[in-house]
């Protein structure tokens, strides 16, 4: 080489190099070797170093005996790298079949009888892997050799075990991201560098066969894989089944708590992507599931959590389950995360259903015993004494259980959850909602043209029951609830009462919009105003206590929160918030 380095310095400087990064990854590897793939990584650096050593070796002496020897030690090699570079591939991305124990069997079997065959011709001199041998100063090595008919029958075995890797590989690399679709450039290149070296070689378009010089590009890649890219330490565990468009979440730690996947249904819960890979997970995840994931242990686990994300409140299962290889080494731990908000979201209405029952009964089984008692008092006493007028006071308490009843059935009806809203006018709806309750003289201001989400029917109903609870039961004196209402200031009819609706401004945050229903009476006293809504409550003997509860009812079955408050003329002020108003 005229100005520079000899062309056979510069060759035994690339194989030393190669020879001695070979080296490394394989001690890397096999330190590393309960991770997914890094014993076959370990085996096939292993092999480059020992199939590279005996050209540099041969390039340094002279003897054509020496270079004989050293040609079939090379051997130790050329047989190890093709299994192991395919069996690396199948255990990397996941085909747990094309690694298993037979496919071992078989592919260490063949390469055991090409070692065999390759060593037994320094006995026999039956030329099948080495035709003939012979000195060449020409050659980088001082080797010429021509070739038996076996080394021409192994060619297109480990060829095709070299081409069957790297379609894995591949695949593997379209189907990842991040930091696997790094570490699977990193595996193609060392693959195909020396393949491209020994197709030179065989089909003699050059005289040096060009293997060892491509496993110093292989070894260079892969060296910068491991120590850039950590491709001993993360490495992909069940990456076959963690399919991207699986719906349920899916984490994946290794065995120093480093994530190695995550699919996009956990990134979604969790508000992870795929920076996140390779980092510890306590780093990354906070919450219910990083506390989880801070206390992993050997048994499998499973907790309900509750997350919140961009679209509300969610209910989350997540069960955790350890992984092992095959001798019992932890290999990390499998997140699953099911969203669940939807069946818990059906069991709590379940629960409100049963309770609101139970309340029911009890309700209808005390209240309805009370006026049916009276009726049949007063029955037995028009029938010892013959007068009708008791008749009378029997037709009063039937009134009473017949208006029981009714807000009883009102409360069934209105509790279960709206699942068809409209979008409906508020004005409108208020003042149709307005001629339907005895209303005397009092009067009804519409301060909003503005629309709500709602069931029509059932927005109507509260806001009857809050009207009529502002108009009907009305004193000077102090407030009382009978028959569901609150007096808070004019009787039936009185002067100057004035029932204003209007709407909440968004105010973002833990003040969202909505709309409010508003009276100018005596009000309600701050220390009953977080019991008025109970069913039941009331302080009027008369009353059953569930006239504002059907308005609780409605507001839970649309999702709204509902606060009693001062009105801004004095009277009472009932606010509904997380209602979606324009």
């Amino acid at each position: 080489m005229p100005g520079g380095l000899p062309v056979t310095t510069v060759y035994q400087a690339i194989l030393l190099a190669s020879t001695g990064l070979a080296s490394v990854v394989a001690g890397v590897a096999w330190r590393n070797r309960p991770n997914t793939g890094a014993r076959y990584l370990a085996l096939t650096a292993l092999g480059a170093a020992v199939w590279t050593a005996p050209s540099l070796v041969q390039s340094l002496t002279p003897s054509l005996l020496a270079d004989e020897l050293l040609s079939r030690f090379a051997y130790l090699g050329i047989t190890l790298v093709p299994p192991s570079w395919f069996l690396l591939a199948a255990e990397y991305t996941g085909r747990e079949r094309l690694h298993g124990r037979q496919v071992r069997m078989w592919l260490w079997s063949m390469s055991a009888v090409m070692l065999v065959v390759a060593w037994s011709g320094l006995v026999f001199d039956h030329g099948l892997i080495y035709h003939r041998l012979f000195e060449n100063p020409g050659s980088l090595t001082g080797l010429g050799v021509e070739h038996g008919a076996v080394f021409y029958l192994w060619i297109p075995y480990a060829y095709g075990l070299t081409f069957g890797a790297l379609s894995m590989f591949v695949g593997f690399f379209y189907r990842s991201t991040d930091l696997y679709r790094r570490q699977a450039a990193m595996v193609i290149l060392a693959g195909v560098a020396p393949l491209a070296g020994n197709v030179l070689y065989v089909t003699e378009t050059i005289a040096v066969d060009g293997t060892p010089l491509g496993f110093g590009v292989a070894s260079a890649a892969l060296a910068f894989g491991v120590f850039e890219f950590g491709l001993t330490d993360v490495t992909p565990v069940a990456r076959e089944s963690l399919m991207t468009n699986i719906r349920d979440g899916v984490l994946v730690l290794d065995s120093e708590r480093r994530i190695t996947d995550v699919n996009p249904a956990a990134g979604r819960l969790l508000g992870l992507d795929g920076s996140v890979i390779g980092r510890d997970v306590t780093t990354v995840l906070d919450g219910p599931v990083g506390d989880i994931a801070a206390d992993v242990g050997d048994q499998e686990t499973q907790n309900l959590v509750t997350l919140d994300s961009v679209t509300g409140r969610r209910y989350v299962d997540v069960r955790v389950w350890p992984q092992f290889d095959d001798r019992g080494r932890s290999l990390g731990h499998l997140f699953y995360l099911r969203d669940v908000t939807e069946r818990e979201h059906r069991e709590r209405e379940l629960e409100r259903q049963n309770e609101r029952l139970d309340r029911f009964a009890s309700l209808v089984s005390h209240d309805l015993r009370n006026p049916l008692s009276v009726a049949e008092g007063y029955v037995e006493l028009a029938q010892d004494t013959g007068e009708v007028s008791h008749l009378d006071d029997v037709a009063v308490a039937h009134e009473r259980m017949e208006e029981l009843i009714d807000d009883v059935l009102a409360m069934a009806r209105e509790g279960e959850t709206v699942t068809d809203p409209e979008t409906v006018r508020i004005g409108e709806v208020a003042r149709t909602a307005w001629d339907t309750v005895e209303t005397g003289d009092a009067t009804l201001a519409v301060e909003t043209d503005g629309t709500v989400c709602a069931a029509p029917t059932r927005l109507r109903r509260l806001l009857e029951n809050l009207f009529r609870n502002a108009v009907e039961h009305g004193s000077t004196g102090s407030p009382t609830q009978s028959g569901g209402g609150v007096e808070h200031g004019h009787s039936a009819g009185s002067t100057g009462l004035t029932v204003t609706v209007g709407t909440l401004p968004d105010a973002g945050g833990d003040a969202p919009g909505g709309f409010f229903v508003a009276d100018d009476g005596v009000g309600i006293p701050s220390d009953r105003r977080d019991a008025v809504l109970d069913d039941g409550y009331t302080t009027n003997t008369d009353g059953t206590g569930l006239g504002l509860s059907v308005v609780q009812s409605i507001a839970d079955a649309h999702g709204w929160d509902v606060r009693v408050t001062d009105g801004a003329h004095g009277g009472a002020r009932f606010e509904f918030t997380g209602a979606v108003v324009d």
